[in-house]
């Protein structure tokens, strides 16, 4: 490399052979690169290599050095959000397609490596254009692969991801069926046993599901439990693939029950879920993240089936969850959410006031974790107000409403905060504990404050509202029983 950079300096700038010698340079950079690993080296040759092209080199070796280029780009982690080895990467790809003949072997190929460049740019700064050129390098790669042609399939693969992407941005139905029909395409051109034959489905099952989503066809969600399927029967044991596959194939099949109420299909739904869980080793930092996914599945059919025992696990996935949660994790607070609700449920289904206890014991927490800022925090209050109202109207201690009505009151400030689309439903609340909690204790006070809050629900709530009638409705009531009540001190009964 030494020796090239000399070789170059030899020269001046227009003289005949300059860009041989930048082409030479770029060559060893390359050589350096691939022993190195160093990103700075890879820039400097494609900087390098751009040299060559301004020079107005026709060289073969251009070509090939072009070529070369892109392929190690390629190599280059697609995650980065480094924008110069980005464009250096989509610069290289672009040079390849733009210098190869339309008949060669190679377009089908660096056509399709282009329609990723295009993706990896559209991944950092999110501009339409981009993922349209996108589609339409992949689309182009696969008109340009002959049929029959090994690689055809990772073509159809990648135009189906592309036209995926753009389905999610514009929403047009004729996108998702393009791209369901290139994944089916690319799962079905592709032998058995081949390794890149489960990904395939996977992803062909994941835009079966988009397309019942769209279509409410159930043949449509019945192809897409039966391609999950094969994705995960033909997925290695051992693959690290194999969990995120399970529950793709868990989610259409909860979804199938719901369409059909079919027991069986409720089994295989439940067992799929489970399944998922025990791909991740007991040690994996995941698991807690898939006992969550778990309990939610697991809720989710208890919803459709009414089945108590689904409940009940889906409880015991959750606390699994929080016990497997190290203190200062972002997603305990989350967790302890999903398992006060259902324990809450639990409890609501037995009446069992023990597990009600522990409900409210895991959203008081889920509250105390949850940062002011965050957007779930006047949900995660007005459930801890909930739960403690039932606590005392099931024998609990007034203690409960007072604590129910500090709840409900922290959750009116944190919707006030936000959006403000929760303000008048965490308002009504509010008013009804500090009812509550008055005729426990007689503070006519209590009264005022609930009517003042059922008068901010009713003018916070647009007028079409279907919730602004029974806002006033609450409103009248609660203003007759403060007119009603005589002026008083607040007693402190015994609790």
């Amino acid at each position: 490399m030494t020796v090239a950079r000399r070789r170059l300096d030899q020269v001046p700038p227009g003289a005949p052979d300059r860009a041989d010698r930048l082409i030479a340079l770029a060559s060893r950079l390359l050589d350096w690169y691939r022993a190195s690993g160093q990103v700075a080296v890879l820039e400097e040759a494609a900087a390098v290599a751009g040299q060559a092209e301004t020079a107005g080199s026709t060289s073969p070796q251009l070509h090939a050095l072009t070529t070369r280029l892109a392929e190690e780009l390629a190599s280059v982690d697609t995650g980065t959000d480094e924008a110069d080895v980005l464009d250096h990467a989509l610069a290289a790809a672009r040079r390849s397609v733009e210098t190869t003949p339309p008949d060669s072997p190679e377009l089908p190929y660096r056509l399709n490596l282009l329609a990723t460049r295009l993706a990896d740019v559209y991944a950092a700064n999110g501009e339409r254009p981009v993922l349209v050129e996108a589609v339409e390098a992949a689309r182009a790669a696969v008109a340009a692969a002959p049929a029959g042609s090994p690689e055809r399939p990772a073509y159809l693969n990648n135009l189906a991801n592309r036209l995926a992407r753009l389905h999610a941005v514009e929403g047009r139905r004729g996108v998702l069926d393009e791209a369901v029909d290139a994944a089916r395409e690319a799962a079905a051109t592709t032998p058995d046993g081949s390794p890149e034959l489960p990904g395939y489905l996977n992803n062909l099952a994941n835009r079966l599901v988009r397309l019942y989503a769209a279509s409410g066809h159930e043949a449509v969600l019945a192809e897409a439990v039966a391609t999950a399927r094969r994705a995960v029967e033909s997925t290695e044991p051992d693959s690290p693939e194999l969990p995120a596959r399970l529950n793709n194939l868990a989610n259409p099949w909860a979804r199938l029950y719901v369409e059909t109420s079919d027991p069986a299909v409720l089994a295989d739904a439940a067992d799929a879920a489970r399944h998922v869980l025990r791909a991740v080793p007991v040690d994996s930092p995941d698991r807690p993240r898939h006992l969550a996914n778990l309990g939610t599945r697991l809720a989710g059919l208890f919803a459709a089936s009414n089945d108590l025992e689904l409940l009940a696990e889906a409880a015991g996935a959750a606390g699994e969850a929080v016990a497997a949660t190290a203190g200062h994790s972002a997603e305990l607070p989350g967790y302890l959410s999903d398992l006060a609700r259902y324990l809450g449920e639990l409890s609501s289904a037995r009446d069992d006031p023990a597990v009600l206890a522990e409900a409210a014991d895991a959203a008081r927490r889920s509250v105390a974790l949850t940062p002011p800022a965050s957007a779930d925090l006047a949900d995660r209050c007005s459930d801890l107000a909930r739960l403690l109202a039932r606590v005392h109207a099931q024998g609990g201690p007034v203690s409960a409403l007072v604590e129910a009505a500090a709840a409900g009151r922290q959750a009116v400030e944190a919707a006030a905060a936000g959006p403000g689309d929760e303000l008048g439903s965490c308002l009504d609340e509010l008013a009804d504990h500090l009812v509550r909690l008055y005729h426990a204790n007689g503070d006519r006070a209590l009264l005022a404050e609930a009517v003042a809050a059922d008068q901010r629900a009713v003018s916070v709530t647009p007028p079409s509202s279907d919730d602004q009638a029974r806002y006033r409705e609450n409103l009248a009531r609660h203003q007759a029983l403060l007119d009603a009540a005589a002026p008083s001190e607040p007693t402190s009964p015994p609790g």
